[in-house]
């Protein structure tokens, strides 16, 4: 989700290295394609958050960047990202 989000920024502008990326990304994808979250279960339902924010640091835009993700049990619920 990193990534996608990472190299949408340049969708006005795109360079040669941003479709060999791209490509990168679409490779990784097919590989794991097979993989998934597991949820099991339990009698723990406590609501977990995990937040990170980057204000303005970016080097290209000068833009804050914030995520989340909710974890309820042992499993991952909800997640977002964004500039």
């Amino acid at each position: 989700m990193y990534a996608v989000s990472l190299i949408s920024r340049f969708m006005e502008n795109p360079k040669a290295t941003h479709l060999q990326v791209a490509k990168r990304i679409l490779r990784y994808v097919q590989g794991t394609i097979r993989h998934g979250i597991m949820y099991r279960e339990t009698n723990d339902f406590r609501l977990i958050e995990y937040t990170d924010n980057d204000w303005a640091r970016s080097s290209n835009d000068q833009k804050s960047t914030s995520e989340y993700m909710f974890h309820l049990g042992f499993g991952a619920i909800s997640s977002a990202s964004k500039k």
